[in-house]
């Protein structure tokens, strides 16, 4: 695993719980850091990071049915965060559950 994607392993997490995000869980797979949560004891995916070069990273979050779509954005894992964080809050927030949805 290369110290990218350890670093913002590490970063992703930190800003997740700074925001409150208890209900998300990260995972690293292949050169890809995944943002996920657990609803109704399914995995749902929320966003990816891409490592695509030494330090820059690519975005995509994943729509409610879990169809990723790319977010026409690269850069550093600190400027990706804030971006996730800012812009795409909404593909972080909880979920109602199942049974609230009706």
């Amino acid at each position: 695993m290369s110290l990218a994607l350890q670093s913002a392993h590490k970063l992703i997490e930190q800003r997740l719980q700074e925001h409150a995000c208890t209900h998300l869980h990260t995972r690293i797979e292949g050169n890809s850091l995944y943002v996920y949560s657990v609803e109704d004891g399914e995995e749902a995916y929320r966003a990816a990071m891409t490592l695509c070069k030494t330090n820059e990273f690519a975005l995509s979050i994943a729509d409610h049915r879990g169809y990723w779509q790319p977010v026409p954005f690269r850069g550093e894992i600190s400027e990706i965060a804030d971006v996730l964080m800012s812009t795409f809050a909404f593909s972080l927030i909880r979920w109602p559950s199942q049974s609230a949805r009706f």
